[in-house]
């Protein structure tokens, strides 16, 4: 084939492919740009009634976070979580944590729980329960952190004060600052 011919039937081959192509894209559905999903600020998947649990290198079940609802953002790596309950399972489920809501850094592996927190555990021979408006659990360290006031009491005694530094497996609590105590002769 000559350059002469070529060339007018290039265009025209051309100019059929991109008008084809704007005819079929008109024929496609606009979708509002707010409704399309963002890999940033939406949820990949949601789940109802949703468990977590976590185990050791053994295969021991360690922690189980439970909550309503929970919701994925794999961009930020990250899970908000609806009424959300932290349980140690292992030993002897020594804590249990539950707030209104939740977030999970998957990246530190650190459970935020915040909007009135309310916990209970045990500290040596006392089993405690408490208040706090957010903490953040580590759940490789099992250490709980929070620089809120506090509300924590016990059969025999009440403390007030504000930050809160818990050492789970070692059955430690420190409240860092303003701490008020009354306890309760037997």
């Amino acid at each position: 084939m000559n350059r002469a011919k070529f060339w007018p039937l290039a265009l025209t081959i051309l100019s059929s492919i991109v008008l084809l192509s704007q005819l079929v894209d008109d024929e496609l559905p606009k979708v509002d740009a707010q409704l399309q999903p963002s890999v940033h600020n939406d949820a990949d998947y949601v789940m109802m009634d949703a468990q977590i649990i976590h185990f050791d290198v053994e295969g021991v079940a360690q922690s189980r976070i439970a909550a309503k609802q929970a919701s994925h953002y794999p961009a930020k790596r990250i899970m908000r979580l609806r009424e959300p309950r932290f349980e140690q399972i292992y030993p002897d489920k020594q804590w249990q944590l539950t707030a209104p809501v939740g977030v999970l850094d998957e990246r530190r592996q650190v459970f935020t729980l915040t909007d009135g927190v309310t916990f209970r555990g045990q500290i040596g021979a006392d089993d405690v329960n408490g208040t706090i408006e957010w903490l953040e659990l580590d759940l490789n360290k099992k250490r709980i952190h929070s620089l809120a006031t506090i509300h924590l009491f016990a059969p025999s005694w009440e403390v007030r004060g504000e930050g809160l530094h818990v050492a789970i497996t070692q059955q430690k609590l420190k409240i860092l600052r303003n701490v008020n105590a009354v306890y309760q002769a037997n």
